[in-house]
């Protein structure tokens, strides 16, 4: 049911609008509250009356998405400028809007979101592209004592970190096979929403959104981006 069927399959809705169903209590039934949900925007619904202004409880979606980048060479994308260009992307991507259905959606209605400010997006899986950016940038930093910048595990304060999914196409040297380039790096962004029919209709749409707007950083960075499907 996860992994195998597409995330616009009918099945999906009449499964989740079954699960609802079994809920409610006998003998009590909320058809126009569901159908409300589907054709009325968020600021129109608390004027409907009681109890139809109550959300149904749905419940949350949980995904993530992958990018590849790579130059467009094959060449070494480890390097200081790249990173921090990358890193400088995802944070552009957290305010991406996209349509659907004559409806506005954004970023926000489908990310996981930070702790500290639920308005906003949450990038700590990106974070990793700033620090790089300055490992790579000044040498000394490589042979801080505390840190083993080896592949496919890395050790901060001997502690291990599997960087595996992360990198690919690793260039290493010495015995502690210390990374110096690779020709990919994964960009991630960590799914989470309520599966509502209407933003559940649209996360497919909410997708291709954000391979579209990697796409449109081609030509500006000399890089290509490829997505995982």
């Amino acid at each position: 049911y996860k992994l195998f069927v597409p995330p616009d399959a009918p099945v999906k809705t009449e499964f989740e609008r079954t699960q609802q169903y079994n809920g409610l209590p006998q003998n009590y039934i909320e058809p126009a509250r569901l159908l409300a949900d589907d054709v009325m925007t968020d600021e129109e619904v608390p004027h409907l009356p009681q109890p139809l202004a109550l959300s149904p409880n749905y419940p949350m979606y949980n995904d993530m998405v992958r990018l590849y980048a790579l130059t467009k060479d094959d060449g070494n994308i480890l390097v200081p400028e790249k990173l921090g260009l990358l890193y400088n992307l995802s944070l552009g991507m957290l305010d991406k809007d996209f349509m659907f259905n004559n409806q506005k959606y954004n970023y926000t209605d489908f990310c996981v979101k930070d702790k500290d400010n639920p308005m906003k997006c949450n990038n700590l899986p990106n974070i990793w592209l700033l620090h790089a950016e300055l490992l790579f940038k000044d040498p000394n930093h490589r042979s801080n004592p505390n840190l083993q910048f080896s592949y496919p595990v890395m050790y901060l304060f001997q502690r291990p970190k599997d960087i595996g999914n992360v990198i690919y196409g690793v260039n290493v040297t010495g015995e502690t096979h210390e990374i110096v380039g690779a020709k990919v790096v994964t960009m991630h962004t960590f799914i989470s929403f309520p599966q509502s029919p209407r933003l559940w209709s649209a996360y497919p749409a909410f997708r291709e959104s954000l391979y579209a707007y990697w796409k449109s950083k081609e030509a500006e960075t000399g890089l290509r981006f490829v997505p995982h499907k």
